[in-house]
């Protein structure tokens, strides 16, 4: 059962980490266009 919640962690903490990523790259994008 720790072996899904680890799986689950690693999932949540992979997406969290894509999303940062985009945001940075989308608000420095914006802070070029400017």
């Amino acid at each position: 059962m720790e072996r899904w919640l680890w799986v689950l962690y690693i999932i949540i903490a992979t997406c969290v980490i894509a999303a940062l990523g985009l945001y940075v790259l989308l608000v420095a994008h914006v802070i070029d266009t400017y």
